[in-house]
């Protein structure tokens, strides 16, 4: 497990994890055992979005590690969100 993440400060201020699980192209169930494996291997973000239809796999799996909320990162962008990147 990693112990500390790196992190990056986004222009807000705020931190986040610097290396992420992306789940693109992948069921709800890879996605869950995916994420799953990542959370106890210490990954703390999950790239993720509607439009890779598996936000429930993903769900499952952070509910499922018990990890603290606020503790883990789903990031989630809309496509209107990645045009203006």
């Amino acid at each position: 497990m990693i112990d500390a993440s790196p992190t990056v400060v986004l222009a807000d201020g705020r931190l986040m994890p610097a290396i992420g699980l992306g789940v693109w192209q992948m069921t709800d169930e890879v996605a869950s055992g995916s994420a799953s494996a990542a959370i106890a291997a210490g990954y703390r973000l999950i790239d993720t979005a509607s439009m890779y239809a598996n936000e429930r796999g993903v769900g499952a799996a952070i509910r499922k590690s018990e990890i603290p909320r606020g503790e883990a990162v789903r990031h989630h962008q809309s496509l209107e969100q990645r045009s203006r990147l």
